[in-house]
């Protein structure tokens, strides 16, 4: 953890840059724009209030002094707290940022998630390590061993890739790589709302449909689902398909997507994009995180009020096959299926797990969404994790391939409860590289 104290306003300020650098990107405005469902500007109602159209709908981002909290309509301070007297406490806070956008028919969401993904991962599909740089329509090899890189949600390969590099360890880590595995370093992106992690998996079947390389693969979050769909269900030939360390995946699904906890989860990103703030190569890591969870904002309000609690507003989630195929929750089909498939034990699997608990006065929202009443705190509706998470993924989920299969202790590291580690920077941890030079590289004498 960063020894730099951030105060909250330092953060805020991060925060609002970028939503206002990137949110135009995906049809998300500020307030005080005009859109053209709405009154033009010079053209008012009677008390010099524009009208806003029912297909506009507009949101506030709220700092509460321990949260970043999101919340429907367009408020000031003062009315925000007149509002909050009705609930539980009588929390006041500031209103940093005021959006709107034109709301989404729900026959137009799978195309908004689909554009959103290619903000988020531009360049989809494998591409090769070559000189340092990543590049397109490089051949795979038809023979010897490849080394494979699988992003997680809200990411692509170039975050992965930084992450490794923003260490010594890292750096030896893919030099040596590259020289053992013959310069046959590859990296897969792909689209991580949109499309269900089974889906990825059959389009990371066909890339490598006619290879004969054995490929070994290092996957970070869902990327350690596609892997599995691919491994264990969609290679043709699985005696090609090598060792697959797994970090920080959520192989029994994460609380995060659960479809009763949306509101809940996109609070806590949010916060978490903040906090992200207090550590060095902020914006690369928190851009992507924050267009995500705005455009999932924009997901959710259009199909419901982002206020309600109804089953309707909870099956968004089905709506967006990302989350939906890696949420643990009982009725989740596709996870469901491939924990039948029950073929981990013919493969060698690896896993990186953590929990994190930080003290830091940047990280401390973690204590509301996991077991809140535990920290002295009333916040049972943002509880999402019942025990050890890494703020993504609940930490038992990561070594879990079935209800009768685990990874043997042998295959897994798990960092001890610290303030260090979370879902983002595995990779930035030397004990993370340790670990993957010991399961993939030749020891060195």
């Amino acid at each position: 953890m960063s020894n730099m104290k951030k105060s909250n306003g330092d953060l805020n300020e991060k925060v609002v840059a970028i939503l206002d650098d990137h949110i135009h990107e995906i049809g998300v405005h500020d307030f005080t724009d005009t859109l053209k469902l709405e009154t033009p500007v010079g053209v008012m109602r009677r008390g010099g209030r524009r009208r806003i159209s029912n297909n506009v709908q507009t949101l506030s981002l709220v700092d509460t002094g321990d949260l970043l909290t999101w919340e429907p309509g367009l408020i000031t301070k003062h009315s925000f707290n007149r509002r909050r007297r009705s609930r539980l406490s009588p929390t006041s806070g500031e209103v940093l940022k005021q959006i709107k956008f034109e709301t989404l028919p729900p026959n137009q969401v799978m195309e908004f998630l689909t554009e959103l993904d290619k903000k988020m991962t531009p360049h989809q599909g494998i591409r090769k390590l070559t000189d340092g740089r990543l590049k397109k329509k490089e051949p795979l090899p038809q023979e010897g061993r490849v080394l494979l890189l699988v992003h997680g949600t809200f990411s692509n390969n170039e975050n992965f890739l930084k992450n490794l590099r923003s260490t010594t360890e890292g750096k030896e880590f893919l030099k040596r790589a590259m020289k053992e595995y013959n310069q046959q370093v590859f990296v897969f992106d792909h689209p991580t709302l949109s499309v269900s992690p089974i889906h990825n998996a059959l389009d990371l079947a066909e890339e490598f449909r006619n290879s004969k390389a054995v490929v070994d693969v290092i996957s970070h979050s869902r990327g350690g689902l596609v892997t599995r769909w691919w491994f264990e269900a969609l290679s043709p030939q699985p005696e090609l398909r090598g060792k697959a360390v797994l970090v920080g995946s959520p192989l029994a699904g994460t609380g995060l997507a659960a479809p009763a906890n949306i509101r809940s989860a996109l609070k806590l990103l949010t916060n978490y994009g903040r906090a992200l703030g207090t550590i060095s190569g902020f914006a690369s890591t928190a851009v992507p995180l924050l267009i995500g969870v705005t455009g999932l904002l924009k997901v959710l309000t259009s199909i419901t009020s982002f206020a309600a609690h109804t089953p309707l507003a909870d099956t968004v989630v089905s709506l967006v096959p990302g989350l939906n195929g890696q949420s643990r929750a009982g009725d989740n089909a596709d996870l469901r299926r491939l924990r039948k498939l029950s073929f981990g034990e013919k493969r060698l699997y690896f896993a990186i797990r953590s929990n994190f608990e930080p003290e830091d006065p940047g990280w401390r929202f973690w204590r509301y969404f996991t077991n809140p009443a535990t920290h002295g705190l009333n916040a049972v509706t943002d509880k999402i994790f019942n025990s050890e998470n890494d703020l993504v993924v609940d930490t038992a989920s990561m070594h879990d391939l079935s209800d009768n299969l685990l990874i043997p202790d042998s295959n897994i590291y798990t960092f001890p409860t610290s303030d260090d580690v979370h879902h983002l920077n595995y990779f930035q941890q030397k004990e993370t590289i340790q670990h993957l030079t010991h399961w993939l590289l030749k020891q060195e004498k």
